[in-house]
């Protein structure tokens, strides 16, 4: 254990669901928030409230709690002025997946394509010698 350090896990804690019609609000810590650095940073409000927004890959509509604003903005380093909440959980997990396996396919084919010119340079990058 590493002491000082703090674990971040990738996903927020369940958020509390609120009674319907009322919205949350968590009061935001500024000195947590993470500029993009390009220009003067963004308006930062007094408190996070809950935000609704539809599933950009299966149209679902879901709320980004203020919870869960909190956790991104201030414990991942989301950044304040260029993200905001566009897939739902389920989505998000799926294209997580996506990712990786393109990732591994990609390493896979540049491994392949790196074996055979190692090969051609093993004789310290000369042309090949006729006899």
């Amino acid at each position: 254990m590493v002491l000082g350090k703090e674990s971040v896990s990738r996903e927020p804690k369940a958020a509390k669901k609120h009674p319907a019609g009322e919205v949350g609000r968590v009061p935001v810590d500024e000195s947590k928030i993470r500029s993009s650095g390009f220009g003067p940073g963004p308006w930062i409000p007094e408190f996070y409230e809950d935000v609704s927004f539809t599933c950009k890959d299966c149209g679902s509509h879901e709320t980004w709690t203020a919870t869960q604003q909190k956790w991104w903005y201030e414990v991942a380093g989301g950044l304040l002025d260029t993200t905001t909440a566009v897939r739902c959980r389920s989505c998000r997990a799926k294209e997580r997946a996506r990712k990786t396996e393109a990732r591994r396919v990609h390493r896979e084919g540049l491994a392949k394509k790196q074996k055979p010119n190692q090969r051609a340079t093993d004789n310290g990058g000369a042309a090949p010698r006729r006899v």
